[in-house]
């Protein structure tokens, strides 16, 4: 098995989802995540976050969880609430089925 991964703004989903099966607990299905993730659990910013939301908004998902130092310059997309975290716990947190806001959002 294993994953290989070639773009750094799928590390946190990937992440998100081994941590929610090995603690078997689920990922809200309307909560999208994007992001880079250092060694030490940091949420790195990603390239063309806008448009990155603006098609999951379209797909579907009501609420995305991203770098917090990306939120400074995002503007507010439509059918979408973003929710910015530094660390991944904080992302983790957020993103499973009946988590809390985590960080700052909008």
């Amino acid at each position: 098995g294993g994953v290989k991964i070639v773009e750094p703004a799928a590390d946190l989903g990937v992440v998100t989802a081994i941590v929610s099966n090995v603690k078997n607990v689920p990922v809200d299905p309307d909560v999208v995540v994007m992001g880079e993730v250092g060694l030490g659990g940091e949420i790195r910013s990603i390239r063309l976050l806008e448009q990155r939301l603006k098609e999951a908004a379209k797909l579907g998902f009501r609420k995305a969880v991203v770098p917090l130092n990306d939120l400074d310059t995002l503007p507010a997309i439509k059918g979408i609430k973003v929710a910015g975290a530094k660390k991944f716990s904080q992302a983790l947190s957020a993103a499973m089925k009946g988590g809390g806001n985590s960080g700052e959002g909008r």
